[in-house]
């Protein structure tokens, strides 16, 4: 079992710190330049979480995970995500494309990043998927085909 968060001095930063993990995965940081000011800071935020009040704040409900994302372009008919000189409107793909993309997505991108947060993974794990798409015969937006 974890132990129990306490405030420890942060040479580097010339200050008190500590982290509190929340039960969605989140984690809340408390930074003072006084330790009694980080210890209280430190139990209302571990009182905060085991009121059950430590849901996810404003900031994390606006992510979203890939999945997420994809079910939503999904469910949208996959749009352009701008309008072309030729039409001033986002433009809806016709049912075979998307049912080609669903099939992509569902094979090969949502195993290794539907669960992901976007704004939280590195550039290099998308890189990683998408040219091991390109190797495996699938074209990519990185423009590779077999």
């Amino acid at each position: 079992m974890a132990s129990r968060p306490t405030v420890r001095w942060n040479e580097g930063n010339q200050r008190w710190m500590a982290w509190v993990r929340f039960p969605d995965g989140s984690r809340r940081k408390v930074e003072r330049y006084e330790r009694a000011d980080a210890e209280a800071d430190l139990q209302a935020l571990l009182a905060r979480r085991s009121s059950g009040r430590g849901g996810p704040d404003h900031r994390r409900q606006r992510q979203a995970t890939f999945g997420e994302v994809v079910d939503a372009w999904l469910g949208t008919g996959c749009p352009t995500s701008t309008p072309s000189r030729s039409t001033q409107h986002a433009t809806r793909k016709s049912e075979n494309t998307v049912d080609n993309a669903r099939t992509l997505l569902n094979r090969h991108v949502r195993p290794p990043l539907g669960p992901l947060w976007v704004d939280r993974t590195p550039t290099e794990r998308l890189e990683a998927v998408f040219n091991g798409m390109a190797v495996a015969g699938y074209a990519t937006s990185l423009g590779h085909t077999r």
